[in-house]
């Protein structure tokens, strides 16, 4: 049986706030620190690279956060595969999360 759809209605997130910190608490809790940022930023320079293969500069924008650290990650990856990487970190260094710290001197080391 279809589902009824309201193209009206406006979208909504599959997961309030609320419950995506309870699902990324739990996924943390089961790696070592540093496991999903690493994951994340492969995958994002996988996808970068699927949807560019050709691609010989990047721009890459950090925030402080763990996203901010999943675009550093990304940033070090791709310039380990040889990639020109340009970062523009939206934080003081000062600010920046340990998970963000770290995936920081990964990219300044690639």
């Amino acid at each position: 049986m279809p589902i009824p759809i309201d193209a009206d209605a406006p979208p909504r997130p599959l997961f309030d706030t609320a419950a995506t910190r309870r699902i990324e608490r739990a996924a943390l809790s089961r790696v070592p620190p540093g496991t999903l940022v690493r994951r994340a930023g492969l995958e994002v320079a996988r996808l970068a690279l699927a949807l560019r293969p050709d691609a010989q500069r990047v721009w890459v924008a950090a925030g402080p956060g763990n996203n901010g650290a999943d675009g550093l990650e990304a940033a070090a990856r791709l310039q380990a595969a040889g990639v020109r990487v340009t970062v523009h970190l939206v934080a003081e260094r000062a600010r920046l999360g340990a998970e963000a710290r770290d995936a920081l001197a990964r990219a300044l080391a690639a």
